[in-house]
Parts: C-alpha cells; structure tokens; sequence
C-alpha cells in the first residue's frame, strides 16, 4: 500500500499513513475488527516494520470492537516493534475496547494515548526508550 492509501476489504476497513521523516506508519482501522480483519491488519503492520517503519501508531478512534482472539496478535505485534527498536502505541482506545483490553490483562502492558499527537510524543526517541 502506498502512503495514505486506503484499504477496503471483505474482512477490515484501514488506512495507512507512513511519516518517512519520523519514521511512523499510522494505521486507522474503521469498524468492528474481525479475527480476519486483525490478519490483515497484521501483515500491514509487519509490512511496514520490513520496510524500516518500527514505530506505529495504532488509532483505535473509529473502532467499537475487537474480536478477544485479536488480543493475542496485537501483543505479538507491540513486541516485534520492541524488538525492532520502536513501540507500537494505542491511540484513543475507548468503551467497550478498552473495557476488553482491560479484562485481558493486556491494556497496562502497551503505551495509549488519548490523541495522536500524544501519541507521536511516545514514539519520540525519548518515548520509545522510556517504553
């Protein structure tokens, strides 16, 4: 996918942005996320640390839920972008998802931001050191 390029599909709607300068890929997932949907957001995610981008922002804004086997791929995600050297950030993951998160053990041990500027705070070198 190119920068900013949108993605439809049967399993999950996403855009991707990528900030060469910052070294940040942004993905914006729409909707209700599928175990299918969480696979091809997945690949995204490893295709963008391939291509030298370790550091993701996930904006969770427009997402009302997530399937609870998703959790696991998320996880695996948040630690390959660690072992890269970068961070996998959660923007904006609220109600009903972030109440799920919560249940799983799993919302304390990723960063979250409320904003995406806050979350590109994180992703500064100091804020990927301090994760």
């Amino acid at each position: 996918m190119t920068p900013g390029e949108e993605r439809q599909g049967l399993a999950l709607e996403f855009t991707v942005e990528r900030d060469p300068a910052a070294g940040i890929a942004t993905f914006r997932p729409r909707g209700a996320i599928s175990l299918w949907g969480m696979l091809e957001l997945r690949e995204a995610l490893a295709a963008a640390l391939r291509n030298g981008y370790s550091r993701h922002l996930l904006d969770l804004s427009a997402v009302w839920h997530i399937n609870a086997k998703s959790l696991g791929i998320l996880v695996e995600r948040r630690d390959r972008a660690r072992e890269a050297g970068g961070q996998l950030v959660l923007v904006a993951p609220a109600g009903p998802l972030r109440d799920l998160l919560t249940a799983a053990g799993t919302y304390a041990t990723f960063a979250v931001a409320v904003t995406e500027a806050e979350g590109r705070a994180l992703l500064s070198p100091a804020g990927v050191a301090a994760g």
